[in-house]
């Protein structure tokens, strides 16, 4: 496994042409080293990625285009390449890291786009703006990516649809993306609103079809093995048992959701320390597979494609996780039956993500996902702005 902590990206004035821009990036590896991930110049009609290197402290670095260099349509773009520029499907295989690197800034750009609604009282525009610039983004890379899960549907927000395609050819991927986890946060100007990607080899992530509800359970490695079939109150006390502290000395983040009330009352009544939060389950998700977490367990009653994009970070982080479809209305169940799904199929981590997994984060307010580190919101416009990222993938399959 490895863990690519902190990434901030700033876009700033340089010696260089009217309307040109110099992105910088460097990835937090350990204190007093950092690895360039990649150099980004921005022009009004462009954008094109630069060498990455390795660097002794943790300067900005930048560099000019190199021959050869990917170019991007303008965010926002719709404009669709001619299928004759797309290239031949490469073998099935783990992207290389410019790949990668390429996914992450894709994240980036959905949320500087985004950045420009937060506190605007808009969901729908923050959505809009974050699927438009991912999904212009997405389709500039030397990739052969599907996406199986886009979260937006039941809320009829926009959205990455299921089976969409995108890439110039390539290396074969599919992914599971929330292009705003935390929207309404974002719209309200609140924390917790994030960009939010997962990557999978080909035939890695669950089939979920129609369905918007999944019954989750997710530990961190910290944590024996989770079920979400377990009584509630047994899991709490294995989990105690495992870590040798008292069940009320647990952290437990469940949504506060009418769905879930009994989870919170089971939780409330052994004395853990509750975050019964109204929206920000993946940015939760994801800080209890750190290995420092507070935060011991998530649980209860959300979105299906929040559950992949979970998955993937389980399936890179480490720790644990089960699902179930949990269909909130009669429409639903339908649905998934008329789809060929079993409502009652127990989903584990083979089934959920069972292939080599990444997960990608740019943050559009400020998250919380490593303790003691916070992702800060996006910082300033134009030349101005400042992203920061987080990322991590597992190294073998």
């Amino acid at each position: 496994m490895s863990v690519w902590n902190t990434l901030s990206l700033s876009r700033r004035a340089a010696a260089r042409p009217k309307n040109m821009y110099v992105w910088s990036a460097i990835c937090r590896m350990m204190p007093g080293r950092g690895r360039v991930l990649g150099v980004v110049h921005i022009r009004a009609d462009r954008l094109c990625t630069a060498e990455s290197g390795t660097i002794d402290d943790m300067s900005e670095s930048s560099t000019g285009p190199r021959p050869g260099s990917a170019f991007f349509r303008p965010a926002g773009s719709a404009a669709a390449r001619p299928a004759a520029a797309r290239r031949p499907a490469a073998p099935v295989g783990w992207p290389g890291a410019e790949a990668l690197r390429g996914l992450r800034l894709a994240t980036v750009a959905a949320a500087t786009a985004a950045a420009d609604h937060v506190g605007s009282g808009d969901p729908l525009a923050v959505d809009g703006a974050a699927v438009s610039a991912l999904r212009s983004e997405l389709d500039t890379l030397n990739l052969s990516g599907v996406v199986i899960a886009g979260e937006g549907e039941k809320d009829e927000a926009p959205m990455l649809a299921a089976g969409e395609t995108f890439g110039l050819g390539g290396t074969a991927v599919e992914i599971a993306v929330d292009p705003v986890d935390g929207t309404r946060l974002a719209a309200a100007g609140e924390p917790g609103a994030m960009v939010v990607l997962g990557v999978a080899e080909p035939g890695s992530f669950a089939d979920i079809g129609p369905a918007y509800y999944l019954q989750k359970i997710v530990a961190g490695p910290r944590a024996p093995r989770v079920s979400v079939d377990a009584p509630f109150g047994e899991t709490l006390a294995a989990i105690a048992a495992h870590r040798g502290v008292l069940v009320s000395e647990l952290h437990v983040a469940i949504q506060d959701r009418p769905r879930n009330a009994e989870l919170m009352r089971i939780a409330s009544e052994v004395g853990a320390h509750c975050d019964f939060f109204e929206h920000g389950e993946v940015e939760r998700s994801l800080r209890v597979l750190q290995p420092d977490a507070e935060l011991d367990v998530v649980a209860g009653i959300g979105g299906a494609p929040e559950g992949l994009v979970v998955a993937a970070a389980v399936r890179a982080l480490g720790g644990s996780m089960e699902a179930r479809f949990a269909p909130q209305s009669r429409s639903e169940r339908s649905r998934i039956e008329a789809h060929g799904l079993s409502v009652d199929a127990l989903l584990g981590m083979d089934e959920l993500c069972g292939g080599r997994a990444a997960i990608l984060v740019s943050a559009v307010t400020e998250c919380l996902i490593v303790p003691g580190s916070p992702l800060q919101a996006v910082q300033g416009k134009g030349q101005d702005a400042r992203i920061w990222s987080w990322s991590a993938t597992e190294t073998s399959a």
